[in-house]
């Protein structure tokens, strides 16, 4: 048995990281003949967030939904469209997933959560992170299948998932494709303009753009350059007075989402992950991919593993914008190989990775039939 419908929630198909890997996976799969519905919880804002033709998108008849609003609109869509499978594309959407299995019952299809940051979030004050352990430990029961798409992260879902290990598959996070390589080979900075540093991510504390914006401020002094972060959220104002208070009106801009990032990636002079905790984000590969250089934070083990412990790029403390700097200083005046930085991000390809999901899908499939179709035990009581 296969697969053949795949519903996927997303609040917003313009969203981040996680939201850009959906939409690529739902594109693949389409491509392989699969039925791919795309549930949001918010109406297109541009253009550029509106699902491809190919897949079947079910957004909301209001125009953005609330917590409570997108369960509902989840649980009805999945009884009307009977999907095989759902795909819960990010640690973010575990909650909602929740709410749909307990409002659905034993109609729920199998539910695959693909892990997208960090499970023991360090960053949190110890009350709060004790409540996070046990919201893990309480996952065993809501997901059929879970997906770790580094190494390093599948260690980590054994170890606070309580998940046996025929339940974690490791299929290494598609961030590019074949395609992505072969365009963009190696940077190409725009002729005429001053040489450009990227940040890429939600305007959320997460991301700790506030220490990047710092760490400029350290370096502009002495290198011509302009920042860009492109993303939006809820820090923007945070960000721009930040901005302001250093006097980098003229340097550092926030333009909102692009629809093109790894055009921007191609440009720049390097990428800088400067976020407090993640899983694997998506932009580092792409700008690996792009041979474009990488400084990040030591934000999680599969950071530290996809650069090589640092051999690939800089790797410096979260929320230290000292030390931040004075990577940047060794990636603008020493730059990784952008060929060795390729033939690292070419393992975590869409291509390798959108057939091992349909094969995860199928198998859910076959194993959900088999216990349909299993004849119900009677038990025979003594007189």
């Amino acid at each position: 048995m296969t697969a053949r419908t795949i519903l996927i929630m997303l609040r917003d198909v313009a969203g981040g990281g996680s939201e850009r890997i959906a939409m690529r996976l739902a594109g693949a799969w389409s491509r392989r003949g699969r039925t791919v519905l795309v549930t949001t919880a918010t109406q297109p804002r541009a253009s550029v967030s509106r699902p491809p033709a190919l897949l079947q998108w079910r957004p909301p008849r209001r125009e953005a939904l609330g917590f409570v609003g997108f369960c509902l609109h989840l649980a009805h869509t999945i009884r009307t469209e009977r999907p095989d499978v759902v795909l819960v594309p990010g640690n973010s959407y575990t909650a909602t997933a929740a709410v749909v299995r307990a409002m659905l019952g034993t109609a729920c299809p199998p539910l695959v959560w693909k892990i997208s940051n960090a499970l023991d979030r360090t960053d949190l004050a110890l009350p709060v992170r004790l409540v996070n352990r046990l919201w893990l430990k309480a996952q065993h029961q809501l997901f059929d299948h879970v997906v770790a798409i580094a190494s390093a992260q599948r260690g980590e879902a054994l170890a606070y998932l309580r998940l046996p290990e025929r339940r974690i598959s490791l299929i290494p996070n598609p961030a590019i494709s074949l395609d992505l390589l072969a365009e963009h080979t190696p940077p190409r900075p725009l002729a005429g303009r001053p040489p450009l540093l990227l940040g890429i991510g939600r305007l959320e504390p997460q991301k700790d753009f506030i220490t990047l914006i710092r760490a400029f401020a350290r370096i502009a002094p002495v290198w011509p350059g302009t920042l860009m972060i492109l993303g939006e959220g809820r820090q923007r104002s945070v960000l721009d007075d930040e901005i302001r208070a250093l006097g980098l009106g003229n340097r550092v801009t926030l333009p909102g989402h692009a629809a093109d990032v790894p055009r921007w990636l191609a440009q720049a002079r390097a990428l800088v992950v400067s976020s407090r905790y993640e899983g694997l984000p998506s932009v580092l590969l792409e700008a690996m991919a792009c041979g474009t250089p990488v400084v990040a934070t030591r934000c999680s083990d599969s950071v530290a593993m996809v650069m090589d412990q640092g051999a690939l790029g800089p790797l410096v403390p979260t929320g230290d914008p000292a030390a931040l700097a004075q990577a940047l200083h060794q990636a603008l005046d020493r730059p990784a190989d952008a060929h060795r930085l390729q033939a690292r991000a070419a393992a975590f390809s869409l291509d390798v990775a959108a057939p091992l999901y349909l094969d995860l899908f199928d198998r859910l499939v076959l194993s959900r039939q088999a216990t349909l179709d299993a004849p119900m035990a009677l038990t025979v009581r003594d007189g």
